[in-house]
């Protein structure tokens, strides 16, 4: 075979290697929050983010960065599902990668087997990717928001008591996601929830109750 023809099937292949990791590759990122916290997002429209401390500068060639916020590429990631687990009224915002990082935010992999000092947590590698910025907000938040998924807190502990304050602010803060426009899934079992099992997912277009 001629070193021509060599270089053209090389050539060939890094342009089809090139094009399937453009085609599986990642346009969705989650972050797992609680309906108090995503209501406040949508009264200010911003994201307050959290600050790196000596973490990121652990990651030398992103120490410019002050401050991050924390997602996964998964639902199923450790980082989503320990947050679903400890939280009473847990939810996920399913955010488009695409345009953040079209806004300059740097998505970058968080290892915590490697950078925590915890060494007892049973964390997988690289179950977060963090958004980093050197801006303690990101302003106009919504427009990165694809969708909320929650959990049908209704079925089980708030629904006996109607009066409570938790039944009150959780009804209302559903509605207030749904007057934002962003599509609203809701999930009547946890595990549903945790892996957006959309053959057990309503979309809520009304106010409830």
């Amino acid at each position: 075979m001629f070193d021509g023809d060599s270089n053209l099937i090389w050539e060939a292949y890094n342009l089809s290697k090139h094009l399937l990791e453009s085609v599986s590759s990642h346009a969705i990122l989650y972050h797992a929050s609680q309906i108090k916290n995503i209501n406040d997002i949508i009264r200010s429209n911003e994201f307050n983010l959290n600050l790196s401390k000596n973490e990121m500068a652990k990651m030398t060639k992103y120490q410019i960065y002050d401050y991050f916020m924390s997602t996964a590429r998964t639902t199923t990631s450790n980082y989503i599902k320990e947050l679903i687990d400890y939280t009473s009224t847990p939810a996920i915002i399913e955010l488009d990668e695409s345009k953040i990082k079209n806004d300059g935010y740097k998505i970058v992999p968080f290892n915590w087997n490697r950078y925590d000092t915890d060494k007892t947590r049973n964390v997988s590698s690289e179950s977060e990717e963090r958004i980093l910025s050197q801006s303690s907000t990101i302003p106009n938040f919504l427009k990165y928001v694809v969708a909320f998924h929650i959990y049908n807190y209704f079925n089980f502990n708030i629904r006996s008591d109607t009066t409570s304050q938790i039944y009150t602010s959780t009804v209302n803060g559903i509605n207030n996601l749904i007057d934002t426009g962003i599509p609203v899934y809701m999930y009547n079992n946890e595990n549903d929830l945790k892996v957006l099992n959309k053959t057990k997912r309503k979309l809520l277009q009304t106010h409830i109750f």
